[in-house]
């Protein structure tokens, strides 16, 4: 029981540190080489300097193929360390919580563009001074089937 409590204790204490750094998975991300272009996709951000951490990103997906793809509300971030980079972790909950947030659902036509907000605040992140980038997945919707990332970096000051 006294170990229980023990380790309670240093759990609530960790939580409520204000921690610099952002949890990431151990192993850097498997893609380290990811355009904001690719196949007539085209992913861009409003502001890619940051004074503090955002509490949204604006972007801009554009397609300029002869296909449609699809795509969804989410993307995920990731911080460059020691020259990689690593995919930012965030709690599970917050696709309960917010169900719309997927990476697929929606058609972004042949030659067409759209603007699209992604809340950092809703993963419950608060990214500290570093290099980020945040990534976006695509599928097309004809034969033959292709996934695409795209990703843009931004600073956090």
């Amino acid at each position: 029981m006294k170990s229980i409590l023990i380790i309670i204790g240093v759990l609530l204490l960790t939580a409520c540190q204000n921690s610099s750094a952002v949890m990431t998975l151990e192993e850097a991300s498997p893609d380290q080489l990811i355009s904001a272009t690719k196949a007539g996709l085209t992913l861009e951000l409003l502001q890619d300097t940051f004074q503090e951490s955002p509490l949204i990103l604006e972007t801009t997906l554009m397609n300029n193929s002869s296909k449609d793809f699809e795509f969804g509300d989410y993307y995920y971030l990731e911080v460059e360390k020691e020259g990689a980079w690593f995919i930012l972790v965030h709690s599970d909950a917050v696709f309960i919580e917010n169900p719309k947030l997927t990476d697929f659902g929606k058609v972004l036509s042949a030659g067409s563009q759209v603007q699209q907000d992604f809340s950092i605040d809703m993963l419950g992140l608060k990214l500290p001074p570093g290099q980020y980038r945040v990534v976006k997945t695509f599928l097309s919707n004809s034969l033959p089937f292709q996934e695409i990332s795209l990703a843009v970096p931004f600073k956090v000051e």
